[in-house]
């Protein structure tokens, strides 16, 4: 035990130690990890229907866990979630980088700071694709520290997909991270529920405590987190009255009838 808190201790003062970004000059490096790559499939989007799901995960409202694949992408780890809330709402809620800060857990600030229009149609709003830069500081509750980066977001509207990397202009506290949003209409209830894939893969400097480091970079907490907070916040927003039908609120009535602890097929 008293090996435990000395390493505990010891970590917690090398990241006090650790060199301060200056964030105003480049990234190191313009980029380690594999961007990911948007499928040219004749769907227009990611190659879901080859993605091997366990539909009766899906229907007890949990994530399932599976591999990208596409004609690009092939074998990153991947999460799935089925969400009662219509396309439109969970993207609202992926999209409003300006209020991550009050959506995803230990985040304290969210800024956007620039973006870009790529191709532009006067008949098409919002813009086919948009980059969108934004500057997330995020707490380290284990350690009292916070990490600031900049990502370089992608909307690809037409394909519905978000990928990203890191701003490789702007220096961050993190090495290098690269993941994709893609948010479709659920295949048995297009109108009232959304399908979401998202996959991330980050990397810390070596410089960072490595109790540190498997804690912000296990796979399966990381995918986990992202989809949970996306999920609560959809629902906040159906909750609300946003993109619900009057069969969604009765269904509602329904399923909140059903005791705590009982767990039930959503459909």
């Amino acid at each position: 035990m008293m090996m435990i808190r000395n390493l505990f201790f010891l970590a917690c003062v090398s990241l006090c130690v650790l060199p301060i970004m200056a964030y105003a000059n480049p990234h190191p490096h313009r980029g380690k990890l594999r961007p990911f790559a948007i499928s040219e499939s004749s769907s227009g989007t990611i190659d879901a229907k080859g993605v091997i799901l366990n539909e009766s995960v899906l229907k007890q409202g949990l994530p399932c866990f599976t591999t990208t694949t596409s004609l690009e992408e092939e074998g990153r780890p991947m999460v799935v979630q089925d969400i009662h809330a219509p396309v439109s709402v969970v993207w609202n809620r992926i999209l409003d980088f300006s209020s991550y800060s009050s959506m995803v857990p230990n985040t304290v600030e969210s800024t956007v700071y620039k973006r870009e229009s790529l191709e532009h149609h006067d008949n098409l709003v919002p813009p086919p694709r948009e980059r969108t830069f934004v500057r997330l500081r995020m707490g380290l509750p284990m350690l009292h520290k916070k990490i600031q980066f900049h990502i370089n977001h992608l909307h690809d509207v037409p394909r519905k997909i978000v990928t990203w990397t890191l701003d490789y202009d702007q220096a961050s506290d993190i090495d290098d991270t690269v993941g994709m949003w893609h948010v479709v209409p659920h295949p048995e209830r297009p109108k009232e529920w959304s399908r979401v894939f998202y996959s991330v893969e980050m990397r810390m400097f070596s410089w960072v405590p490595k109790m540190v480091t498997n804690k912000l970079v296990k796979p399966e907490k990381v995918l986990t987190d992202a989809v949970t907070w996306v999920k609560a916040a959809s629902l906040a927003k159906v909750a609300l009255g946003e993109g619900r039908s009057d069969e969604q609120m009765k269904e509602g009535l329904v399923k909140e009838s059903v005791p705590s602890g009982e767990r039930v097929p959503m459909w």
